[in-house]
């Protein structure tokens, strides 16, 4: 069973899983397409790749061996369905949240920084059927597959 706060947590953690300084990119112009359009299951061999990867190149490799195994067991069987303007993460129990965001930013690479109505950004990358939530702060990497 999970926590109470879980939900809260995880779509916290996920939501804001980088921030990006600096100067924005332009607006993505009407006839940009949204890869992060849909339903995405979340994927535990890849997410483990990704972070172990993540680690060797961050120098924290190993560190937080623990907050990894229990951030990808809170996960299992979670989903985050992207609308035009609402992000929904489900857990696998069925419980879930929503917010609104817009598109900061939008390359022609699957690199996308979202903001939400609080000004928090994030950043995803979609690559083939992987949409990529990096999370800096935590050593993670969450991975999902369409």
């Amino acid at each position: 069973m999970f926590p109470r706060c879980f939900i809260t947590v995880i779509s916290v953690v996920f939501l804001a899983s980088c921030t990006t300084p600096g100067t924005p990119d332009p607006a993505p112009t009407a006839a940009a397409a949204n890869p992060l359009l849909g339903t995405w299951k979340f994927d535990s061999s890849a997410t483990v790749v990704h972070t172990v990867a993540y680690g060797a190149n961050s120098g924290s490799l190993g560190s937080s061996g623990d907050k990894t195994k229990e951030l990808i067991k809170l996960s299992e069987g979670s989903t985050v369905n992207f609308t035009s303007h609402t992000i929904t993460m489900t857990i696998a129990d069925g419980r879930s949240t929503s917010m609104e965001y817009t598109i900061k930013s939008l390359d022609g690479n699957g690199n996308v920084t979202i903001v939400n109505p609080q000004g928090l950004e994030s950043a995803y990358s979609v690559s083939g059927n992987k949409l990529i939530s990096p999370m800096p702060e935590m050593n993670f990497v969450a991975v999902y597959a369409r």
